[in-house]
């Protein structure tokens, strides 16, 4: 005989859980930091609870985790509640540069693969191809070919014989 055992689901992270998360992670003031500890806090504020692998499939959950355990290992922890808020700003504000880096290079990748992209894909029904799209979009970017250029006569180096004796 079966029996089923139906599981609650966790409701899926929204944007704005995932920055409480990531602002959670960037005040985190415990010595110790792990994906249980991170949970079991989780599911105090949220009411459920989510799994290691639903939480680091976000990539702001995952690089705000990563960088606030390797802050731990190695740091000072604040003494008076003034500089734990310090820490914490300053936690965040490294957290908001890295995401805009990560913004920024992603706008670059889709601004050069959309030019390249075949435009009767944009005038045809795009939300139909939506997945292929976004495949196309997120191609990496071609590696650099530095030597492609001529480089002009006052920067290629001067033969032996073109130098001047002194």
């Amino acid at each position: 005989m079966t029996t089923n055992i139906r599981r609650d689901r966790a409701p899926n992270l929204t944007d704005e859980n995932i920055e409480r998360i990531a602002l959670l992670l960037d005040g985190w003031n415990q010595p110790k930091l792990t994906w249980d500890l991170l949970i079991e806090q989780l599911q105090k504020q949220f009411r459920t609870k989510y799994t290691r692998q639903a939480l680091d499939r976000h990539a702001r959950i995952s690089d705000a985790f990563q960088y606030r355990k390797k802050k731990l290992s190695g740091a000072d922890h604040p003494k008076t509640p003034t500089e734990a808020r310090i820490a914490a700003l300053e936690a965040e504000i490294s957290r908001l540069k890295r995401e805009n880096h990560n913004l920024l290079e992603q706008f670059s990748r889709w601004l050069y693969n959309g030019n390249r992209l075949d435009h009767k894909i944009m005038e045809e029904e795009w939300r139909s191809h939506r997945d292929a799209l976004r495949r196309a979009l997120d191609k990496p970017l071609p590696p650099v070919n530095r030597h492609s250029t001529k480089e002009s006569p006052a920067m290629q180096p001067k033969r032996p014989s073109e130098r001047t004796k002194s």
